[in-house]
């Protein structure tokens, strides 16, 4: 699992057992999707007042194939990191998008013809 983390230090104690707990279970939904991904988080935190603070997240996944780049913020740290996940795999997935192609992924060897498929 390739993860690294930026400002780190910003983050409390109580924070960083939900943060493994949540990129560990997100990291294996994109690791499905793309090979050999690297996750890049950096962490802001405003506002800092009393018990409450604002969490910024910023994601970024390299991977050999592609980028995509995420942020996220809110009030709370744990939907912070949900939100920011969620909108990098969406994406990941708007940039792999299939369907509607004429051509995809899954019909390489295939070419429209006359409205039917018909192998090459």
């Amino acid at each position: 699992m390739e993860v690294e983390y930026r400002d780190l230090r910003l983050l409390g104690d109580e924070e960083k057992p939900i943060l493994n707990k949540l990129v560990r279970e997100y990291y294996v939904k994109i690791s499905r999707k793309l090979h050999n991904p690297k996750l890049i988080l950096k962490f802001k935190k405003y506002k800092v007042e009393g018990k409450k603070a604002k969490y910024s997240i910023h994601c970024r996944v390299d991977s050999p194939s592609l980028l995509a780049v995420a942020e996220a913020y809110d009030w709370d740290f744990a939907t912070a990191v949900h939100k920011v996940m969620r909108k990098v795999i969406n994406e990941i997935n708007h940039k792999y998008k299939l369907e509607g192609n004429k051509y995809t992924k899954a019909r390489a060897g295939l070419r429209r013809k006359s409205g039917r498929l018909q192998g090459l």
